[in-house]
């Protein structure tokens, strides 16, 4: 009777930690970048070979960043928001800037900056 009583708790407590693992995984964040600093994965070269456009993680937010390509002269492109900026991109006469902005929803828009201004 009591061997009985303890295989029902356990198996109470065992069936209680599979609900939870199932719940964690239904509603949980499961962003693998919430957290993460880095770099990027993708980068674009200008036409003419004197810079880089990359995209860079600061603490699970992603920015578009341009640097020379001794890495020096690193410059911010876009401000780090509630949406992630990435896969930059130059366009073909250099002029301006392509990229993606997603937002938490995960719905993706393309931006065209110009070079040295604004977004247009």
């Amino acid at each position: 009777m009591k061997r009985n009583k303890t295989y029902l708790v356990i198996s109470a407590v065992l069936f209680g930690l599979l609900l939870v693992t199932v719940a964690y995984e239904l509603f949980g964040n499961n962003d693998p970048y919430k957290f993460h600093t880095g770099i990027g994965d993708h980068f674009s070269l200008s036409s003419d070979d004197s810079s880089v456009l990359f995209s860079y993680y600061l603490n699970g937010s992603e920015a578009i960043y341009r640097a020379d390509l001794n890495g020096s002269n690193v410059e911010q492109i876009t401000g780090h928001t509630d949406q992630r900026h990435r896969s930059p991109d130059h366009s073909a006469d250099g002029n301006y800037i392509l990229y993606l902005s997603r937002n938490k929803e995960g719905v993706q828009t393309l931006y065209v900056a110009e070079r040295m201004g604004g977004i247009r």
